[in-house]
């Protein structure tokens, strides 16, 4: 009798306790090998999607959007971003990342220092002011930031979101060519924008997220031999070994390791940047699958 009602007891429980959601891991990868504007170089942001999107499919991830080339406008970028956000939920892991150019823009809000914002260029946005695009076409670091912190909001303190950009976004480098036929990413001419104010200081967000940049802004962010971002190609060829770490600082100095040894004779040294709050964070994302 004692058994049963013990029995009887602990399947209520069980029955009465809230299920706990497994997380989701998410994904958006951006890409751009050519762009509306014949201005820009012609580069390879494209290849690096299909070599991390075969990468994540081996690693389980289930919910890989991609958008590369033609498809990478602003409009669907902003749309890509926001839809990831609307299918977040708490605990989720969401990974974006962007390869293509990258350019400086007058700031509208003015929270810059030097009055300019960072922009992630995508495939309509043109590379000097002009009718087809007066600054709306580009991506600014203060648009992909309200875009960031709706999915943090989303995913809570638990959640994970790092994003990686394979562009100078800084708009200190180029992702033309050299005179060594090597290709780097985005362009040294910033975009102005004619007769902008800067009456207000537009607060920042909180960073709420993990920004793992190729360069520092005053570097150039060259391509990998084989014809793909130099980060990209280093987190894919490093992925097994990064998942074996789990300190920000270790990992770091890895995957700046082998971006040097593997940069062309008489190349020009670039280092990665972090950002980020949390001592583990770029961890989960090496972590896929195990």
């Amino acid at each position: 009798m004692y058994l049963r009602l013990s029995l009887i007891l602990f399947i209520s429980v069980l029955l009465s306790t809230p299920t706990i959601s497994a997380r989701t891991e998410r994904a958006l990868l951006i890409g751009l090998g050519r762009q509306e504007d014949p201005a820009w170089e012609k580069i390879n942001g494209d290849r690096d999607v299909a070599l991390l999107s075969s990468r994540l499919s081996e690693l389980g991830v289930g919910d890989i959007r991609t958008l590369t080339n033609r498809a990478a406008t602003k409009k669907a970028i902003v749309a890509a971003i926001n839809s990831i956000a609307s299918a977040s939920a708490p605990g989720d892991l969401v990974y974006i990342h962007f390869s293509g150019h990258g350019q400086r823009m007058t700031d509208t809000g003015g929270d810059e220092s030097d009055r300019l914002d960072e922009a992630w260029i995508p495939y309509d946005a043109y590379r000097a002011y002009c009718s087809k695009d007066r600054g709306e076409k580009h991506l600014s670091d203060d648009e992909l930031a309200r875009l960031f912190t709706r999915i943090a909001d989303r995913i809570g303190p638990e959640g994970r979101l790092i994003v990686v950009a394979d562009a100078c976004h800084s708009g200190d480098s180029s992702r033309g060519s050299t005179s060594s036929g090597v290709p780097v990413r985005g362009v040294m001419d910033d975009f102005i924008i004619p007769g902008t104010q800067h009456d207000g200081h537009e607060a920042r967000p909180s960073v709420r997220w993990t920004l793992l940049s190729a360069c520092k802004d005053y570097q150039l962010n060259f391509e990998h031999p084989r014809g793909y971002g130099l980060l990209t190609y280093t987190l894919y060829e490093m992925w097994a070994e990064l998942g074996k770490l789990s300190d920000n600082r270790a990992i770091l100095r890895k995957i700046t390791t082998k971006m040097r040894s593997s940069a062309e004779p008489g190349q020009p040294q670039q280092t990665p940047v972090l950002e980020t709050n949390a001592t583990d964070a770029l961890a989960p994302l090496f972590k896929l699958g195990r």
